[in-house]
């Protein structure tokens, strides 16, 4: 479902498949598992490749909020397809931290 990658700053979530009603909670479940359980606070969630519905914005959501508990921090890397106009038309920008690009995520961290 996704590649995980470290550097000094961050934890990059390099999301494979569509994230959507089917996989949601079991991605949610997954980056608790192998990466808040692993004491990683700060997640860059790369959704540039794929796309989201409202049940993978629900889960990026969640995640943000357990992370804000533990003072961590996630930035969305949404490109310029569907992921960012789902998450602007929603309005979730204004609790999310989002990116057009990885690079730029990397910094922001």
């Amino acid at each position: 479902m996704f590649k995980v990658f470290e550097n000094h700053k961050s934890t990059v979530l390099s999301v494979e498949k569509d994230l959507t009603l089917l996989n949601a909670t079991s991605f949610l479940d997954m980056v608790k598992k192998n990466v808040l359980h692993n004491g990683k606070t700060k997640i860059i969630v790369d959704l540039s490749k794929v796309s989201c519905d409202t049940s993978g914005l629900a889960a990026l959501m969640k995640l943000n909020r357990d992370l804000q508990k533990l003072n961590g921090k996630v930035c969305i890397v949404h490109g310029k397809g569907i992921v960012k106009t789902l998450i602007e038309f929603s309005k979730c920008h204004e609790y999310l931290s989002l990116c057009e690009n990885l690079e730029e995520a990397m910094e922001k961290i």
